[in-house]
């Protein structure tokens, strides 16, 4: 008798722990990874793009203010392209200022080769575009 009741104590208590890990298993793969990168047109959309009146950068005590549609659109498209993972990394050295104004809001990103600040949220970048985004905005002024 008691050995049967040590069985089915056994037997209960695997059947607890594998629905424990089947619900564990379940959560973890629902969850999405912080590691995993999303598309940068989820932050700068078409809308936004479009909004967007002017984009002002500081650079060396001069304030450089971009109006020109075309290289909005340019800076847009260049921005789009990169996928963007969030990070709790405050050390960004060595960046580029951006301010990009619509008429209701502004928006306020820093560049360097390997991150973002956007509004005050820190991403890692899947690839460097300081250098074009320097071409963009400084080159055509």
């Amino acid at each position: 008798m008691k050995c049967r009741r040590k069985s089915i104590l056994i037997g209960v208590f695997l059947i607890v722990v594998f629905i424990l890990f089947v619900l564990t298993l379940a959560f973890w793969l629902k969850t999405k990874p912080r590691d995993s990168y999303i598309n940068a047109k989820t932050i700068f959309t078409e809308d936004l793009k479009k909004d967007v009146k002017e984009i002002i950068c500081p650079l060396n005590e001069k304030n450089f203010i971009i109006t020109d549609r075309d290289t909005i659109e340019d800076v847009f498209s260049l921005l789009q392209s990169v996928k963007l993972k969030p990070t709790d990394d405050e050390g960004l050295m060595g960046y580029y200022m951006i301010q990009m104004n619509t008429d209701n809001d502004t928006i306020f990103l820093s560049i360097n080769n390997s991150e973002f600040v956007i509004n005050r949220k820190h991403y890692k970048v899947n690839k460097d575009i300081s250098d074009e985004i320097y071409m963009l905005l400084f080159d055509n002024n």
